[in-house]
C-alpha cells in the first residue's frame, strides 16, 4: 500500500493496522523502525548502512525484489503514476510476486484472478 512517507510514526501506524502480531517481521536498520519491538512484532534485522543483507534467518532479498519489480513496471511499461491510482498498480505487481509464479497450476492462478476483481 502506498504510505504518506517514512516517517517512524506513520510506518509504524502502517504496520500495526495492516499487520497481524503473528508476522514475523525481516527489517532493516531505517530510523522508522526503531523500538518497534514495542509494537510486539517479533523482528529480526539487518544492517543494510552497513552493507549487511543476511543475518541468519533475516534478509532483505523479498523487500528489494518487490522494489526492483515496481521500479521495471515503472520505467519501462506504466511510465507516469497518479497517487489516485498508486494503490492499484502496487497491487497488480504484489499479485504478480504472490500469485503469479509458474509452479502455480494456471487455474489456480486464474481463480485468485478472478477472486481479486470482485467489486
Amino acid at each position: 500500500m502506498p504510505i504518506d512517507s517514512t516517517d517512524k510514526s506513520i510506518l509504524q501506524n502502517a504496520i500495526s493496522q495492516y499487520i497481524t502480531l503473528e508476522t514475523a517481521l525481516d527489517i532493516g536498520d531505517h530510523k522508522c523502525y526503531a523500538n518497534i519491538d514495542g509494537l510486539l512484532y517479533q523482528h529480526n534485522s539487518v544492517m543494510c548502512s552497513a552493507k549487511e543483507f543476511v543475518s541468519g534467518m533475516a534478509h532483505t532479498n523479498g523487500t528489494e525484489s518487490a522494489r526492483t519489480a515496481l521500479k521495471r513496471g515503472h520505467n519501462g511499461v506504466y511510465h507516469n503514476w497518479s497517487r489516485q491510482h498508486l494503490h492499484q498498480y502496487i497491487n497488480k505487481f504484489v499479485f504478480r510476486l504472490n500469485d503469479g509464479v509458474c509452479h502455480r497450476d494456471t487455474q489456480n492462478r486464474l481463480d485468485s484472478l478472478f477472486k481479486r476483481m470482485a467489486g
